[in-house]
């Protein structure tokens, strides 16, 4: 079976002679850039000027669709040519695009191309699977985030290291841009804001169009803007209000499926012929007298750009992510000819040349209705399901996806059969209730967004989401127990899944329920066996305990469903340390810290060097760590005291930034000896 799904390029039989080849490609996808925001489009709203100059010297797609509104699933999509059902990567949280499945890039590697990306946002880091085939994965953003936004970095910022590599890389190359600064919250910089200061999304999009001009700049100025293939797209749009969806990943409508898609150079024109995300690698791969070894769902384009017509092919659509994290009705669809077909407890069938607004359901018509159905139902048995289960992710990178409101899959009460009721027409409002609660979090009003999730409780009692919100803030206010009631307020409701489980246990442990904790843990270790989050907060709590041969078997447990886990390796790294098993916790720690750990990591593993007087790693480790998350105190402290004899300029400025920085009520003991630190210093 998984023969099938190794993709190997080819050289295309002789007697065909492509119509263009490049030295090098460019691609460029803007996150969550609507079609309509783009001026070459026709729209009013926002001036871009610099795709607009791409258009104007290439082939601008006038209709292509997204396969799925969420930002990793539809960039695998576009990497590998496959629909989400067969990569298998349904939403951003909890999964992995399989190693076996190959990759545009690889293919491109492979056939001499230097190959490097440049990331801007963390939903898109190599731990999810598209760093496969790159020479460099450049996402160096921030390591922390905001209350309810991941880390990514601005577009300046990104462009400013593509335009490093591109500087010192002699072509051919393929090199993927990635825009994040449309996706929600839209902080477009100020002069932006000024410039649209009633559409921020709309300045958001006018400033990354500003730098995809440093990149094009580039390209003139270097004589390769002839000479490179440009795609520009984007991986879905945003609802920004209509049909009552705020942001995206919830419908499929045509606000966040239709995305800009233009090549260039090439024949200057537009194509109004339906086109697909998955036909993009296929398409660049032609161009470059290459092709997918096996069978995908993608297309190659250059029939159209040589004039010609490709055969008519209805495209699938999904919306999987509330279904996943919520237990809401799963959306599935397709386009077919000038209708779009959407399959939910009430379906709704639009006839997008004479509604593109989608406003007119004519599933009202029961018997046309019931004919569309079926021809979906046929259409859609013929998807095969080819991969296995996704892989995992750690709990590090689950909660950094929670930060920008993708919840893990399986925290909602799944189920087979679903009714009007679930439907997310009828559930949107919750999702909304939701994101306000949130919005007072990032203002820092953790007691309205509170007392706002327990309000959405109250009507909506098994939405899973608002539980683990709840709890999460609780718990970052420093009240477990809290927290830990509100995960059980939940299981009242029937509702349970690993991450909840875990959670619920993890925090009884932290507020002292020791025994407890235990239980709960046991039980979810015995109702999720493979549940990595489980049996490592399971391990957390035996530790605590005292339990520390315990605590080794469930650190161990949890390696062996996941040996990639970093948050396993970290706290078997850290029971060594407890153990002083010094060379162990050293070589535990540093595979953590190569499968990217958190800094916690670093900590541990400056303790480790320290405890056998290795100061210089030790100092390492934790300058490494500060880098990381420069607000870990510990690490500060840490090294302010290891600095005081050997580097006393570092120690002042680490203590005068301890002093200035870290949160008094927990470092009150700390922060009372800094004077005297300070005095000591030369």
């Amino acid at each position: 079976m998984f023969r099938r799904l190794i993709l190997t390029a080819v050289l295309l039989s002789s007697n065909f002679l492509p119509l263009f080849a490049f030295d090098n490609v460019l691609l460029v996808t803007i996150d969550t850039l609507r079609a309509d925001y783009v001026s070459a489009y026709g729209s009013q709203k926002v001036h871009t000027p610099n795709i607009d100059s791409v258009a104007a010297e290439g082939v601008l797609f006038r209709v292509a669709v997204s396969s799925v509104p969420l930002t990793l699933p539809s960039h695998v999509s576009i990497f590998t040519g496959l629909i989400p059902p067969v990569h298998q990567v349904r939403d951003n949280g909890g999964f992995v695009l399989n190693q076996r499945v190959t990759t545009l890039t690889e293919i491109l590697k492979v056939h001499g191309m230097h190959t490097a990306a440049f990331i801007g946002s963390f939903s898109l880091d190599s731990r999810f699977g598209l760093a496969q085939g790159f020479d460099i994965y450049d996402e160096n953003y921030p390591t922390t985030a905001t209350k309810v936004t991941m880390p990514e970095r601005r577009a300046e910022d990104v462009a400013n290291a593509a335009l490093k590599w591109l500087s010192s890389n002699k072509g051919p190359w393929f090199v993927w841009v990635h825009f994040f600064d449309p996706h929600f919250p839209y902080q477009p910089p100020v002069e932006f804001q000024k410039k649209y200061p009633g559409d921020l999304y709309a300045g958001e999009v006018a400033y990354a169009d500003q730098q995809l001009g440093r990149l094009l700049e580039f390209l003139k100025q270097n004589h390769l803007d002839k000479t490179t293939l440009i795609v520009i797209t984007s991986d879905h749009g945003e609802s920004l209000g209509e049909h009552g969806e705020k942001t995206h990943g919830i419908f499929g409508y045509e606000s966040t499926l239709h995305v800009p898609l233009i090549l260039a150079p090439m024949n200057h024109g537009s194509i109004e012929t339906r086109v697909r995300l998955i036909d993009v690698a296929p398409t660049i791969l032609e161009l470059q007298h290459l092709h997918f070894g096996s069978k995908i769902q993608g297309l190659s384009l250059v029939p159209l750009l040589n004039g010609k017509t490709l055969p008519p092919s209805d495209s699938y659509f999904e919306a999987m992510a509330m279904n996943l994290s919520s237990g809401w009705a799963p959306l599935t669809g397709f386009y077919s000819g000038n209708h779009k077909y959407i399959k939910l407890p009430v379906p709704e069938l639009y006839d997008l040349d004479s509604d593109r607004h989608e406003t007119k359901n004519l599933c009202g018509n029961h018997d046309l209705c019931e004919q569309w159905a079926q021809r979906f139902g046929t259409f859609s048995s013929g998807i095969n399901q080819l991969l296995p289960k996704p892989s995992r992710v750690d709990e590090e990178t689950a909660e950094r996806l929670k930060a920008l409101g993708y919840t893990s899959p399986g925290t909602g009460n799944q189920k087979n059969k679903f009714g009007p009721a679930d439907d997310p027409k009828n559930l949107i409002a919750v999702q909304t209730d939701e994101q306000t609660a949130l919005s007072y979090l990032e203002n820092g009003d953790h007691e309205k967004a509170i007392n706002a999730l327990k309000a959405l409780l109250v009507k909506h009692p098994r939405y899973a989401p608002a539980y683990l919100d709840a709890a999460m803030i609780e718990s970052s206010l420093g009240d477990p127990a809290t927290a830990a009631i509100s995960l059980e307020d939940a299981h009242k409701h029937g509702i349970s899944s690993p991450s909840l489980d875990a959670l619920l246990g993890l925090y009884l442990s932290q507020s002292g329920q020791k025994e407890q904790a235990i239980q709960e843990l046991q039980k979810a270790v015995a109702s999720f066996p493979d549940c990595v989050e489980c049996w490592n907060n399971l391990g957390i709590t035996y530790s605590s305990s005292g339990r520390v041969a315990d605590a080794r078997a469930a650190f161990e447990n949890s390696r062996k469903i996941d040996p990639s886990n970093a948050v396993a390796l970290t706290n078997l790294g850290v029971l060594d340390l407890a153990e002083q098993k010094y060379d162990l916790a050293i070589q535990n720690l540093q595979q953590a810290l190569s499968r990217k750990a958190d800094d916690t990591a670093y900590t541990a593993l400056g303790i480790a060097y320290a405890q056998k007087e290795d100061w210089s790693n030790a100092i390492r480790a934790w300058e490494e760590g500060l880098n990381a998350n420069p607000k870990n105190f510990d690490l500060m402290w840490n090294l302010a005291l290891t600095y005081q004899k050997r580097n006393p300029k570092r120690a002042r400025e680490l203590l005068l930034e301890f002093q200035s920085s870290a949160p008094q009520q927990k470092y009150k003991e700390h922060l009372m000896k800094i004077p005297s630190l300070l005095r000591q210093l030369p």
